[in-house]
């Protein structure tokens, strides 16, 4: 992001604002407002594109996500989110699958 996307409305930056707000809402208040552990491994289901077929999807259900957005960016994000200063998580592990319904599971 650039210091002009303060006031420009990007897509990229609008989708990446909400998927903050969904998660702070979402998990940070259910979680409690607790630290997360030093060791994390996070996993993130993508919804697959409603422009598959059924076939396809049913065969690329559980499978890795390897196109763009980077697993990298999901954690930074995740991390922003939910930790005030993550310098302390020593270990952490991300990883990326299709699935029919976006979800995030997250092991500590």
């Amino acid at each position: 992001m650039t210091r002009s996307d303060r006031w420009k409305n990007r897509a990229p930056v609008m989708r990446y604002r909400q998927f903050r707000s969904e998660l702070k809402t979402g998990w940070y208040e259910q979680m409690g407002n607790q630290v997360l552990p030093g060791k994390i491994t996070v996993e993130f289901y993508l919804e697959m594109p409603r422009s598959w077929s059924k076939k396809k999807q049913a065969f690329m259900e559980g499978k890795p996500h390897k196109v763009q957005p980077d697993a990298d960016n999901f954690m930074k994000a995740f991390k922003d989110v939910l930790c005030e200063n993550d310098g302390y998580i020593w270990d952490e592990r991300s990883v990326k699958l299709w699935s029919y319904k976006p979800k995030i599971i997250l092991y500590i």
